[in-house]
């Protein structure tokens, strides 16, 4: 099979920018989910601290910190998808470096 590598460079052009669009999004995305994030955990807290009969700790605390752990949870998934993504566009731009 004979490949274009003509063809075949534009279309890995083509996905690396996608990929880069992409790159821009998942950013974005991490900075308001880690803002908005970062409030709400604040504002469980803050209200958690100022409970002084415990009542919304004992009703709410296994739930609450179940959120907690999906938000970090969450926040590692988009690090992880950000540098895989970050990765690939790295190698297409070696392998197109490679064919010339």
């Amino acid at each position: 099979m004979k490949i274009d590598t003509a063809i075949l460079q534009r279309k890995m052009t083509d996905l690396s920018d996608s990929l880069i669009s992409y790159r821009e999004d998942v950013e974005k995305l991490r900075d308001e989910f880690d803002r908005t994030s970062s409030s709400i955990k604040e504002v469980m807290d803050e209200i958690n601290d100022e409970d002084e009969s415990n009542l919304l700790h004992i009703m709410y605390s296994d739930k609450t910190d179940h959120l907690k752990s999906k938000i970090d949870e969450a926040v590692t998934l988009l690090e992880e998808v950000h540098e895989i993504n970050n990765g690939l566009i790295y190698k297409i731009s070696q392998d197109k470096e490679v064919l010339g």
